[in-house]
């Protein structure tokens, strides 16, 4: 035990200090969609459909496609921005966000000229309330989900931080982080978050099918941006909580109400 304690101290430091190098890849999570960590899902791959390539000896091997416009158009840039920036920092690389038609396989975020991506919204739109899916096609990956307002309270446009919204598509890029490329969100902060190692590595995911959205409406572990008396310990501050709620897909968007947690668990 206290073998595997040291090892994780290790970890952490060496993320917090910005040391990363081959010695990291040991800690790469194999084939993370096997992984027994996550949420399970009805997960289909599909045999006849060839892998998509994420990293190619460290360089993006795919691009991220976004809409030019319509509704929602910023929301799924926003996306896209969020899922680029996890990418570029795994690969020390940096992908492309764009609005062509891609030249490659790619990853779709948000409806576009392509008939399967809008047809995977339109059966998305019909899904629960917060239901993300992940579909494989021909020309790469799509990330998509339930994108509207919520029942109770409209809050205006929707973003990935609102707390007003089913953000499906959002949830969508969390989920693929971590179920496909092995990200890992445990508490606020770089101690917290385990970014795989890629520089220099090929990396696919395989033509993987899946759908999923929360069991439980109201998702929380405390007010997203308050500083509590952890927060010495973790060394996070409120960009680093609001960051890590986020990727955790907390969210109260039917606005029920919960009480406090121990605040004071990190002194027993």
């Amino acid at each position: 035990m206290e073998k595997k304690i040291l090892i994780f101290m290790l970890i952490a430091i060496s993320a917090c200090a910005g040391i990363r190098d081959n010695s990291m890849l040991q800690y790469n999570i194999k084939e993370s969609w096997k992984s027994e960590a996550l949420s399970p899902v009805n997960m289909r791959i599909k045999s006849n459909e060839a892998p998509l390539l994420i990293y190619e000896a460290g360089n993006p091997g795919c691009d991220i496609v976004i809409p030019s416009s319509g509704e929602n158009a910023a929301y799924y840039k926003e996306a896209a921005v969020r899922l680029k920036y996890f990418l570029d920092a795994a690969g020390e690389t940096s992908f492309s966000i764009i609005t062509d038609k891609p030249v490659r396989k790619s990853i779709f975020i948000g409806p576009s000229d392509e008939k399967t991506v809008r047809d995977v919204y339109a059966s998305c739109a019909k899904m629960p309330f917060e239901s993300l899916a992940v579909v494989s096609f021909e020309k790469g990956i799509i990330l998509a989900g339930k994108d509207c307002a919520s029942p109770v309270k409209d809050a205006g446009e929707i973003t990935c931080d609102s707390q007003s919204h089913s953000k499906g598509t959002f949830y969508a890029v969390c989920d693929f982080l971590e179920r496909t490329l092995g990200f890992r969100f445990y508490f606020p902060g770089d101690m917290g978050m385990h970014i795989p190692y890629y520089k220099g590595q090929t990396v696919t995911v395989p033509a993987v099918v899946y759908q999923d959205h929360p069991v439980f409406a109201l998702r929380k572990s405390s007010y997203p941006g308050y500083e509590t008396l952890d927060a010495a310990l973790l060394k996070a501050d409120k960009k680093d909580r609001l960051l890590w709620d986020r990727m955790l897909r907390s969210s109260d968007t039917l606005f029920l109400h919960f009480g406090h947690t121990d605040v004071y668990w990190h002194e027993f």
